[in-house]
């Protein structure tokens, strides 16, 4: 009787766990938790099929309140927003080869992901404080494709220290690159929607922040 019992036990612990889970992340962290948290996650549970979305933030919110997602990890335009679990701040930084030289006078030639990212908007707003010029050499979606513009010395662009690569270098205030605004970024899910599987999903992503 012992054994049938721990058997069933066992069966519901699986059972619980088993299912697909809808995970969406900025393209950033998707380099950052792909390479850490979810490859371990998708080792230990086998039973737990992970689909892994990447858009901009502001989709991803959309995704999760139309009930596309399961779990964001988002950029928070706001302070207090529905669904958040947990927030921290990240500090983005001005990165380019490191050769890169700008002449004088010469309008700073930006790398970055589409109309929409947060990013984006806070290079333009720093340079624009300082009133000085600039304009966008290279867009795309990847943060790989952005990351070689750089390295390649065609464009400077906006990274955190976790996407910032060999052969690049940080720009400087002395430079001319202003401080760029800190992003107040958020995990959420919607807590009654989550299985177990999802909720231990979120406890390794908690964890490893």
């Amino acid at each position: 009787m012992l054994r049938i019992n721990d058997e069933a036990v066992r069966y519901f612990h699986r059972s619980d766990k088993t299912g697909v889970l809808r995970i969406g992340l900025p393209t950033d962290y998707a380099v950052a938790f792909l390479q850490g948290t979810l490859t371990r996650y998708i080792r230990d549970h086998a039973d737990v099929e992970l689909e892994v979305h990447c858009d901009l933030s502001r989709e991803l919110h959309q995704h999760l309140r139309a009930d596309d997602l399961d779990i964001i990890v988002a950029v928070m335009p706001t302070a207090r927003m529905p669904y958040v679990s947990r927030m921290w701040t990240e500090q983005p930084i001005w990165a380019a080869a490191e050769d890169f030289q700008l002449p004088a006078h010469a309008p700073v030639p930006l790398g970055a992901h589409p109309e929409g990212c947060d990013y984006r908007a806070r290079m333009i707003q720093a340079l624009d404080a300082v009133e000085r010029r600039w304009r966008i050499v290279y867009t795309g979606p990847g943060i790989s494709g952005l990351q070689n513009a750089v390295r390649n010395g065609l464009c400077v662009t906006a990274l955190t220290r976790a996407t910032m690569l060999p052969g690049m270098r940080m720009l400087t205030e002395v430079e001319g690159f202003p401080a760029l605004e800190p992003l107040r970024v958020g995990l959420f899910y919607k807590h009654p929607r989550l299985s177990a599987a999802g909720l231990q999903l979120v406890s390794d992503l908690v964890a490893d922040l």
